[in-house]
Formats: C-alpha cells, sequence, structure tokens
C-alpha cells in the first residue's frame, strides 16, 4: 500500500453494503407512493404523444416527466426512483455498452460516487470497489481521497470513473498524472465533465477566485475551470494516455432511439487509456453517406437482402454506392447542371441541398411518354439514375432522349441489376423486377445510343477503399458511365 495518507469511512462501506444486499429501488406499493409525493410535490406533467419515460439504471417506466433538478432550471431530467441525472444515465448506458466494467469483477476507483451506479459496482466488486471522495460527508464514500494525491501503488485499478469532478478539482494536469500513474497498463479512466465545442483553450483565470465569481464565470460557486473540450484531449495526452475520441459522441451519433428511450444526456464521455486499448469494445458502426445517418444497429432488410436500408432516408446498398461514387469520383461542382431520373428521395434531397437551382428531378414510370423528354438539348452535365431503365419498355428509345439532353461532354451515370445468373451473388441486389441483365446487354444498347461506354469495376473500387465500403455499408452493383462525345 502506498504511503500516501487517507481515511477509510467504515460506517458508509457497511451502509452501501446494506443497501446493496437489499433493493431499495425495487418497485412496490410504498415505493410507488413515496415517487407520487415527489411528482406531486415538484408538479411534473405529463408527457405529449403517448411517450415513456424510462430509466436505465432503475427499471422504473412512467409516462410523466422526471423531476427537475436545480429547481424548475431543467425539467424531466432526475429519475424519482433512484435520482439518476441525465448524465449518469448516459455514463452508465456508456459504460455497459464499451467497456466490460459490468460484466466482471475490476479494481475499481469510483471518484464521487452516484448512489445508483455505486450500488450495482459494489454488487460485482465488492472490496475491489473503491467509492471515494474528498468530502467525509458523502453519502457512500468509502475511502477519503484527494485525487490529487492517490494512496495506492502504480498499476493498481483496471477502472478509475468520475462524472463532473475534474472542474472542481485545483490542478487537474497533476489528477491526469496521478491517475494515469495507478491504472494498470490498458486500464481506463472514463468521465464526464462540463465541456464546450466552442472553446479553443479552457476557460480558467487565477482573478476568478472567489464564489461569486466562480459562479459567474465559471457556471457554480465551487468550479475552477470551464473546459474547452479539445483542451481535455491536450491534457490527457500530455498525462500519456491514449485517446478514443471518436467514441466521445457514441451516444449522439449512434444510439439515438436509447438517447430518447432512457432521457440521457448527449454530452461527451471521455476515454483515456493507459498503454494499449485492447479492453475498449469496438462496434461496427455505420454512416449513410446519403443523409449522414450513424448507428452501430442493422440497417432495415429488404426482401431477401438484410442490413439493406437507412432507417432515416431509405436508400438501399446500391444507392449508397451511387452516391460514393459520385462524391470521389466526378467533379460536380454547384455550377452543373444535374437531372436525376426517377424519385431516390434521400439523394435527390443531398443534390438539391449541394446544386440548388441547377438541379432537376424527373420521375420516369412505365406511363412516362419518353418519345421526347421535356427538355432542351444539349441541356444536362450529369444524368443520374438508378434502375431506371427496368421501368420502361422501349429501353433504345430512352438512351436516346438522355443523349440527346445531355451536354457533350455530359455523363449518363447509373446503376442497374444487370447481373447474370452466374455472378448475381456478387451484387447485393434489391431490385423489384424480375427482369435481368448481362454487362453485354448495357454496353450494346448504350453503344447503339452512340454514348461511349466506360464500366467501372466495383469490386476495384472497394479493394482501394474498403473501410468506406464497411463504413457507408454499400454494395458492389456495376456502375455504368455513359458519357457523350466531346
Amino acid at each position: 500500500m502506498n504511503s500516501r495518507k487517507h481515511f477509510f469511512n467504515e460506517k458508509n462501506i457497511n451502509r452501501l453494503r446494506e443497501i446493496t444486499s437489499n433493493n431499495i429501488f425495487e418497485i412496490n406499493k410504498e415505493r410507488i407512493e413515496y415517487i407520487n409525493k415527489r411528482n406531486k410535490k415538484h408538479d411534473v406533467k405529463k408527457l405529449e404523444n403517448n411517450e415513456i419515460n424510462e430509466c436505465n439504471l432503475c427499471g422504473y417506466r412512467t409516462e410523466y416527466e422526471f423531476l427537475p433538478f436545480l429547481g424548475h432550471y431543467r425539467r424531466n431530467e432526475v429519475c424519482p426512483n433512484c435520482d439518476s441525472k441525465k448524465r449518469i444515465r448516459a455514463f452508465d448506458f456508456f459504460l455497459k455498452h464499451y467497456t466490460d466494467l459490468f460484466e466482471k469483477e475490476n479494481k475499481v476507483l469510483h471518484v464521487a460516487p452516484e448512489v445508483p451506479m455505486a450500488i450495482e459496482l459494489e454488487k460485482i466488486n465488492g472490496d475491489n470497489y473503491i467509492a471515494c471522495d474528498i468530502d467525509d460527508n458523502r453519502p457512500l464514500n468509502k475511502e477519503t481521497i484527494d485525487i490529487h494525491s492517490i494512496p495506492y501503488d502504480d498499476n493498481t485499478f483496471d477502472y478509475v470513473i468520475s462524472s463532473h469532478v475534474m472542474e472542481h478539482v485545483f490542478d487537474d494536469d497533476a489528477v491526469y498524472k496521478e491517475i494515469y500513474r495507478v491504472l494498470k497498463p490498458g486500464g481506463m479512466y472514463l468521465f464526464l465533465i462540463p465541456s464546450l465545442y466552442s472553446l479553443k483553450n479552457t476557460f480558467e483565470f487565477k482573478q476568478i477566485n472567489t464564489k461569486e465569481l466562480k459562479k459567474r464565470y465559471n457556471k457554480q460557486s465551487d468550479h475552477m475551470r470551464y473546459y474547452s473540450h479539445d483542451d481535455v484531449y491536450r491534457k490527457l495526452l500530455r498525462a500519456g494516455f491514449i485517446i478514443k475520441r471518436e467514441q466521445a459522441l457514441a451516444l449522439k451519433n449512434y444510439f439515438l432511439d436509447e438517447t430518447k428511450k432512457y432521457n440521457i444526456s448527449p454530452e461527451p464521455i471521455y476515454i483515456a487509456i493507459k498503454e494499449s486499448e485492447e479492453r475498449f469494445k469496438e462496434y461496427n458502426t455505420y454512416e449513410c453517406n446519403v443523409c449522414g445517418y450513424k448507428t452501430i444497429h442493422e440497417y432495415l432488410p429488404r426482401k431477401d437482402v438484410v442490413n439493406n436500408i437507412c432507417p432515416k432516408c431509405r436508400s438501399h446498398k446500391p444507392l449508397r454506392l451511387l452516391t460514393y461514387y459520385l462524391d470521389n469520383y466526378e467533379d460536380m461542382t454547384k455550377d452543373k447542371k444535374i437531372l436525376q431520373v426517377s424519385s431516390e428521395r434521400g439523394l435527390g434531397v443531398k443534390l438539391y441541398e449541394e446544386h440548388k437551382e441547377n438541379f432537376t428531378l424527373y420521375e420516369i414510370d412505365e406511363n412516362t411518354d419518353i418519345n421526347h423528354l421535356p427538355f432542351e438539348e444539349n441541356n444536362f452535365d450529369y444524368i443520374i439514375s438508378n434502375d431506371t431503365l427496368l421501368n420502361v419498355k422501349d429501353h433504345e428509345k430512352l438512351l436516346e432522349e438522355f443523349y440527346r439532353i445531355l451536354k457533350h461532354g455530359g455523363k449518363n451515370i447509373f446503376i442497374i441489376s444487370t447481373i447474370s445468373k452466374e455472378n448475381k451473388n456478387e451484387s447485393n441486389t434489391d431490385t423489384e423486377t424480375q427482369e435481368e441483365y448481362t454487362y453485354e446487354d448495357i454496353n450494346k444498347k448504350l453503344t447503339q445510343a452512340q454514348f461511349k461506354v466506360i464500366h467501372m469495376k466495383t469490386k476495384e473500387l472497394k479493394e482501394k477503399d474498403e473501410k468506406s465500403f464497411e463504413k457507408y455499408n454499400i454494395g458492389l452493383n456495376p456502375i455504368f458511365i455513359a458519357e457523350k462525345e466531346v
């Protein structure tokens, strides 16, 4: 044991063990009466649109708001059963998804512990769970510790966790180094703090040295500073940590449904790891390159193709492939005139936002008169479509019309289910038509319409950029580029 001075609080240790052995948050008649009294006192309102609040720590569910925090300044914040705030519900959810903290016994230092999390961690870890605070009167404080000088040997803990602590300490740089020292290799410091993306540097001045000034400038009378988001990472790196910056906003980016369901805070969760990243759980994450939607969950199925449809914009794998190609291989500047044929809502919105008055959407189906499309000759730089040829009977006439309305040097870029039976499984095709084409069929039709045909080999694109193909969850359908002579 390190010789640094600290104190054990036997009374709190016994109290924590007692409430851990009894399920104090169990929903029974007595507990409901207690909750109803609290709700009445704070005049909580019924949620709109049949919504439900659910606490992921204690399991309490209600059709009413949660209790307010800081008077009525922040409504619908505190679970009336276990007193968890939004940020603690977020912290608990993150820890259970990205770490093994709640899965097996670990050596844990929990600074300024919150009741519901402390109870669960005590159950799992027993004496290996150190709930500590500098304040002797903290209810579940097993040990009184000043974290500027942690009284444990090097390489002791698997985890150090805290919520809204670092803004209170006198010398945060020293504390980060102390936490690094007592963590085992591969150990993690996970924490929340008030921080702003808009600040370039942490807001901290020695002249702000009274409770009144701290409350005025640092938002609270015992806050020493207000953090810049970027500055937190600089401090962690200086202390020697490996940082996981991309996952800081994982709840906001990948768990939108759960964030709403459990009424949890989207604030960043900081992940700092000592030496090795092996214990941090990584998830396959998808990001729709059409609408920007992010998730760790599979996309919706379409017919027999699983993990296919973006839940937000309804784009499917072939459409995300087409979007990827346009974004990375075509010079589609704002001045280019674009015709999107047939409505693919997500891509249409994206192209309109990028090109505004230079973007035209035109619907073509089996009832469209394709003998003369309502556009002048040499009008568009690009015609973009997906499976449009499958919706008309006279393919040759439609391609002739596309050729007519394209500018010289313009391109007709499209994806179609052109896959012959022997390579169908490679394409991720999900078209609604039963008709099937080969590369040769399409090449012949395009050549007859006077186009110069360029066939983009999708597999080669994937080999060059496998990470993007996985990230955007895109298909392997062939892309055709039909160019009008210059």
